[in-house]
């Protein structure tokens, strides 16, 4: 009894020692610039800090405050629960570090002037619960869904709502594998970096001066339809 009660104090020592390691720092450690987390300025600890004019990548987040969760601690992992006030990205989940690498837990993130293939109009991408782990910096597994909404019809040459499907991990990327409602439309977002991603696009079907412009535009005619593939920065 008096081993385990000195164990305990040990973790709570332990514990508290930890949630005043500077929130700079902890950044620093947690390697969240490989996300693209960057800021104008940062304060506070690893129990509440604030990360002022705040990004991921390109996308504004705005200031950002954070708290450490002390529920993953036991797992081996330190987990620093995050929220933005940016009104567009709307940013709330959680960094997580430690064993099994670096991931993000529970992300809510939108993201607007998505450049998808041509003829479809910018778009917003909204993160719905994404969690995903990297060790060794490759995605190994995740989970949540994604979806996009578009802020046109390309002059009704696509007219569709949207598209929405899972996030998962595919050759080491965390990729976004949407579709449309009808199945018509499917588009393919794999994330290369924090700057930048992958887009595959597919229309399986597409009247003949519909799929002339589609041509002309950069897309493909396949078995499966018509196929565009390419890199876009955010």
């Amino acid at each position: 009894m008096k081993t385990i009660l000195t164990l305990l104090i040990i973790l709570v020592l332990g514990a508290a020692g930890l949630t005043q390691v500077p929130l700079k720092t902890a950044v620093e450690t947690m390697h969240l610039g490989k996300f693209g987390l960057t800021a104008s300025e940062i304060d506070g600890n690893l129990w509440s800090g604030h990360l002022l004019n705040a990004q991921l990548g390109k996308v504004p987040l705005g200031d950002v405050s954070s708290n450490m969760s002390f529920a993953d601690l036991a797992k081996g992992r330190v987990k620093l629960v995050i929220t933005g006030t940016d009104p567009v990205s709307q940013l709330k989940g959680a960094f997580g570090y430690g064993i099994g690498g670096a991931g993000v837990e529970g992300f809510n993130l939108g993201v607007s002037g998505l450049q998808g293939a041509p003829m479809m109009p910018p778009a917003t991408l909204v993160l719905d619960g994404l969690t995903a782990h990297f060790p060794g910096g490759e995605c190994a597994e995740a989970s949540g869904s994604a979806r996009v909404s578009l802020s046109g019809t390309a002059g009704g040459l696509l007219p569709m709502a949207g598209m929405s499907g899972p996030a998962l991990c595919r050759e080491g990327k965390l990729v976004f594998d949407m579709a449309s409602d009808s199945g018509h439309e499917q588009e393919v977002i794999t994330i290369l970096s924090a700057n930048s991603y992958r887009v595959r696009a597919l229309i399986k079907s597409a009247p003949l001066a519909l799929a002339a412009r589609l041509q002309s535009a950069g897309f493909v005619a396949t078995p499966d339809g018509f196929v565009y593939e390419g890199e876009r920065t955010l």
